[in-house]
Order: C-alpha cells, then structure tokens, then sequence
C-alpha cells in the first residue's frame, strides 16, 4: 500500500509519522474491508512510534462487532488491554452492540 511506502520514505527523511498518519492509513485498510492489516497496523504504530490510538481500536471492535465477530471483538480488546489501552464506555456499548448482532447477548458479562 502506498501509506506504507510514504511512512518507510519519512522514516528514512527522518520523519515520525504521527497520529494523524496512523488513522489515514488505518482507515484506508478499514475502507478495503482489511481488517488484519488494520489491526497489524496499530500494533505496529505502538511499537515502534509510540503512538497509541484507542479510537482506532475501538472502530475495529465496531466493525467486527457489526459484522457479528464477537470473537473477533473481543480478542481485539484483549489485545488493546495487553498493550494498555483502557476501554471507554464507547468500547463497552460496541462490544454490546456485537453480542446483540451474534445473538449472545448472555455473554455480555465478558465485557471487561
């Protein structure tokens, strides 16, 4: 993907991309439906630049959710609970909101 390219050349220039860049690029994999390298990106992002973003997570809750990948979801959250993101409210009510679309809404107690 091109948003790659571009970080490795400011990388390179001397550069950090910053949040900004983070988001277009992770919404640009979320537009193409490309939920791992969404994912990949964020982690990646937090690893080497030290730029956390709990709204991108929480759209990847949202998305899997709404798609009704609670599994999905929730792994995502336990992902962003290992690298030291805490849920907001708007984290739970998606989290929610996917247990209602996968009809197991008995799970809700799962919500962390």
């Amino acid at each position: 993907m091109e948003g790659e390219s571009l970080v490795s050349e400011m990388v390179a220039s001397g550069m950090l991309p910053d949040l900004a860049i983070c988001r277009d690029i992770f919404n640009g994999y979320c537009r193409e439906n490309d939920i791992d390298k969404a994912q990949s990106l964020l982690s990646f992002f937090a690893k080497e630049f030290q730029i956390h973003d709990t709204e991108s997570f929480n759209a990847l809750i949202r998305i899997t959710g709404g798609k009704g990948d609670i599994t999905r979801s929730l792994e995502i959250q336990d992902i962003m609970l290992k690298m030291g993101h805490l849920p907001i409210p708007l984290t739970c009510k998606y989290v929610i909101d996917g247990l209602w679309k996968a009809r197991r809404v008995d799970s809700a107690s799962l919500v962390k």
